[in-house]
Formats: structure tokens, sequence, C-alpha cells
């Protein structure tokens, strides 16, 4: 997230901190956290605030381990919909596998050249 980014999911944030009941301010703030890659960020808050209301607001507590799902499944979500990045040397790897085939393919052809003399 830019600092821009951070700022408005802060402001969101704050929103939902305020009216922990509406629905409408949890959406924006995740959404806003999805939307810029930064689930974790969101996840933060909702431990944080879960730590704090553990011994003294059991209902708010079972809301917030709500989310925590929700926020879990939407970071799997997304990591099953981007396609796979390339390890690093894996391009290396397949250009020498090329060179090596096609190596063994003139080998091969010099080869059936010289025994059809």
């Amino acid at each position: 997230m830019t600092p821009t980014q951070r700022a408005v999911a802060e402001a969101l944030w704050r929103h939902v901190d305020e009216d922990f009941s509406a629905d409408k301010a949890h959406q924006a703030f995740i959404g806003h956290c999805q939307q810029h890659g930064d689930l974790a960020f969101a996840a933060q808050h909702y431990r944080r605030r879960l730590s704090s209301a553990q011994a003294s607001r059991p209902n708010e507590a079972e809301h917030i381990e709500r989310r925590l799902k929700s926020i879990a499944s939407l970071s799997l979500a997304g990591l099953n919909s981007q396609p796979p990045q390339a390890l690093p040397g894996q391009g290396l790897k397949r250009a020498i596998t090329v060179v090596a085939a096609l190596f063994f393919l003139a080998a091969v052809a010099v080869l059936l050249v010289a025994l059809r003399r």
C-alpha cells in the first residue's frame, strides 16, 4: 500500500472502530485493504481489537473472529486467482534444456548422415 492508501485504510478503520456494529464500515475497510493487496493490515487491526475484546466483550470477540476468518478466506482466494510466478533461474534452466535438445538433435542428424555414407 502506498502512504496515501495506508492513510485511507487508517481512516476507514477509525470508522469501524467508532461504530463496530456497522457492517458497511467493515466491508469498506476490508474491501480497501483487499483492493490494495494488504489484507494483512486488516487482519492486524482485527487481531489487536480481538485481544482487547476477548475478556470483556465476548460477543464482539466472536464477531472479530468471523471477520478474521473472512480475511483469511479472501487472502487464500487471492492467492489461488494469481498465476504462478516463475522461480528465479527457471528461464535459464529452460534455455539450457532447449539448447541441449537442439544439440542432441544436431548430433543425431550428423550421425545419420555419417551412417548413410
